[in-house]
């Protein structure tokens, strides 16, 4: 019963927001093109009607960057967590700006997705709340 009222919810928004891109009347960096670099602000969400599939940026989990007015010994990283949709399925993720032991990248849902950035970036004269964050992602199937 859950997993149909999902579905529902998800074909209702899909529905709604395709009218939006079929007239062209879609808010700038709303829609998601595959393998094009996409930018979403905290708590956005871009879509693909061709595809069928929402991502959105949910929460800034960590951001430990070296400010830009600091010499660090380790550039830090910033946590990005996100969901992504499909028809069937729905995944909840993180990604980090930082390689190494953290994940950059990912493959669910038969998508890969990239973190590129994160920003602003930080500055000690700057307090920054996840209301300013956004992140510039890449999706490919």
């Amino acid at each position: 019963m859950k997993k149909l009222i999902l579905l529902f919810l998800f074909i209702s928004i899909v529905s709604m927001l395709s009218s939006c891109v079929a007239t062209n009347d879609a808010e700038p960096n709303t829609y998601l093109n595959l393998i094009d670099s996409a930018t979403l602000q905290f708590q956005d969400t871009l879509f693909n009607t061709e595809e069928n599939i929402l991502i959105s940026f949910d929460s800034v989990l960590e951001d430990s960057r070296c400010p830009v007015n600091v010499v660090c010994i380790w550039e830090g990283n910033a946590e990005i967590g996100f969901t992504i949709v499909t028809e069937e399925n729905k995944a909840s993720f993180t990604l980090n700006t930082h390689g190494g032991r953290f994940l950059r990248d990912t493959t669910l849902l038969g998508y890969k997705i990239s973190l590129l950035d994160v920003m602003p970036q930080l500055h000690t004269d700057s307090i920054f709340t996840q209301n300013d964050y956004s992140a510039t992602i890449v999706i490919s199937n």
